[in-house]
């Protein structure tokens, strides 16, 4: 979508109630509007403008237009708001609910589909069944943490199964700085305005797929140095920072009314959404706790 045609359909919001103007464009303008498709989620118009054709004051849903042959149409609003779109053939762009006249002011035809959307628009925020799944995954991550801590010999706490490997020590120490990191960037991220193709990401990757890939193994990854273990930490004390963070997003998922997923940020897989940073969150610890028991078998194998 142009931004020129963007700004122009953004300038379009006005504030007023559409029960105000409630007439059907096909009714108003029978001779523009002509209605292709009604179903139970969506309703489509050919929409013709000749020129100097106008239609008077009508009302749409939440909406979105493409250019069939473009020209220059004003759209006037219920408050009195003139607004000219300059239209190219092809492009798209989207109408939040509103009422409006409008009228050809080109030198040619205009032609135009317009979708009208029957469903709400997506509130962004978390589902009752995603709110449970990040829970169920959080507290899944911290019972077999603890589990596994507790079953770690003290000889084994700080031993190393590699040079190159981390210790059970480390490996809960990171976990604990870990956690405060990542739940930082998500409140970066709803710090800042809601993405405009928050839609795209949220729907890039499902949780199911974003899970797998944090449970492959195989496939490395190398921590950030504020986050890299420095070494030296009680057991006591590791699991306890863990656990108070640990707590701190726990409690975050319960009681958000946040539109989370409408807000993106640069992860650690690429741009995501507060929503899959929270699954992010929970994969991440279990990514862990299985590095936890490769390094205990190897540890006891010795």
């Amino acid at each position: 979508m142009r931004t020129r045609v963007a700004a122009a359909a953004l300038s379009l919001i006005a504030a007023f109630p559409l029960s105000a103007v409630a007439q059907e464009p096909a009714i108003v303008g029978p001779t523009v509007y002509r209605q292709t498709l009604d179903n139970e989620r969506v309703r489509v118009f050919e929409v013709t403008f000749k020129k100097g054709a106008e239609i008077a004051m009508h009302s749409h849903p939440d909406h979105a237009v493409y250019v069939v042959r473009g020209g220059s149409l004003e759209i006037t609003l219920a408050d009195g708001t003139k607004n000219v779109i300059d239209a190219k053939p092809g492009e798209t762009f989207f109408l939040p609910a509103q009422a409006h006249s409008a009228k050809n002011v080109g030198k040619g035809t205009i032609q135009v589909t317009v979708t009208e959307l029957k469903e709400a628009a997506p509130s962004g925020t978390l589902s009752a069944a995603e709110r449970a799944e990040i829970l169920a995954l959080l507290e899944r991550g911290q019972r077999e943490l603890e589990e596994l801590v507790a079953s770690t010999p003290e000889e084994l706490w700080a031993k190393k199964p590699a040079p190159d490997r981390w210790s059970v020590a480390e490996v809960v120490e990171h976990l604990g700085a870990g956690e405060g990191l990542l739940f930082g960037m998500l409140q970066q991220a709803l710090a800042a305005p809601p993405s405009p193709n928050w839609a795209l990401v949220e729907g890039g990757m499902s949780t199911e797929s974003f899970m797998n890939m944090l449970q492959d193994r195989s496939k490395k990854y190398q921590a950030p140095e504020p986050i890299q273990p420095k070494g030296g930490m009680s057991r006591a004390d590791a699991l306890a920072k863990y656990a108070g963070a640990r707590a701190i997003t726990a409690e975050f998922v319960r009681r958000t009314s946040a539109p989370v997923k409408k807000h993106v940020a640069d992860g650690p897989a690429g741009k995501m959404t507060g929503h899959q940073m929270l699954v992010l969150l929970g994969g991440h610890n279990l990514r862990h706790n299985a590095q936890i028991r490769e390094a205990l078998e190897q540890l006891k194998g010795k």
